[in-house]
């Protein structure tokens, strides 16, 4: 830890630099630093005064690709880690300037955003209050429908966190917002592990909104019950970190 203080300076001067080659490989440091990072880590990070660099750059108009995949991996870490240190990151703001992101288009940043967000959505109500406030719901269910479902399994996982974190009124919405039929629609795909996590999502629901739902999502809902409340057991809220990869070989850090 007394070697992070200094290794955080560096960072901090050349986030701020107008170099782009040196921008990225300090945002990809910070990446890489707060991958399965301890609490005090992220604790540093957050008291260095790295974040509003990072929230900074996300913000930009002119910020690449190559800056934004690790400067929004670096803010989903750090939520993976404590509701407080989600919280922080919450209050810059940058909750506001994600929805772009996540219609660019571009496979990788979409997965990164939504990854991100799932973090947060495993935390407390008032968490996945912001992420709706934000209005970021609407992205997620778009980009649920995705037929990369590298992109919608992320989504997923962002959606179904908000049904065991959220509050009776927050799962009303979004039902409301017409969230089951995609993620009822997520278990007619060839994918067992998203067909699970769309099973589970999907009996949240089921239990815990009274909404009318179709037919067919009936249907759906009463065979996902069926199945899991024989074991009744709390699902736990689903916070997940990135493998440490190399910059050469990381499938994350291409455009592709």
């Amino acid at each position: 830890m007394r070697l992070l203080g200094p290794g955080l300076a560096l960072v901090q001067s050349l986030l701020q630099g107008n170099n782009a080659p040196l921008v990225t490989s300090a945002a990809w440091a910070m990446a890489d630093l707060t991958t399965h990072s301890t609490e005090e880590t992220c604790q540093a990070v957050l008291d260095g005064g790295i974040v509003p660099l990072i929230v900074s750059n996300i913000r930009a108009e002119r910020s690449s690709l190559e800056v934004l995949l690790p400067c929004v991996r670096t803010l989903g870490n750090i939520c993976s880690s404590t509701d407080a240190h989600t919280d922080a990151i919450v209050q810059t703001g940058v909750l506001g300037h994600l929805g772009p992101l996540m219609r660019q288009g571009d496979k990788p940043l979409s997965r990164e955003v939504c990854w991100a967000l799932s973090n947060i959505t495993a935390g407390s109500a008032p968490l996945v209050q912001a992420v709706l406030d934000a209005k970021l719901l609407q992205p997620l269910i778009e980009l649920l429908q995705s037929s990369d479902d590298s992109v919608a399994q992320e989504a997923l996982w962002a959606l179904c966190n908000c049904t065991t974190s959220g509050t009776f009124e927050q799962i009303q919405f979004l039902v409301a917002s017409r969230c089951l039929p995609p993620i009822t629609a997520m278990l007619e795909r060839n994918d067992t592990q998203l067909s699970a996590l769309a099973l589970e999502g999907s009996h949240t629901h089921a239990h815990e909104c009274t909404l009318d739902t179709s037919r067919a999502a009936k249907a759906v809902l009463r065979q996902g019950c069926s199945t899991c409340c024989a074991q009744r057991t709390p699902r736990p809220r689903h916070r997940r970190r990135r493998t440490l990869l190399l910059r050469c070989t990381s499938p994350w850090r291409s455009s592709s």
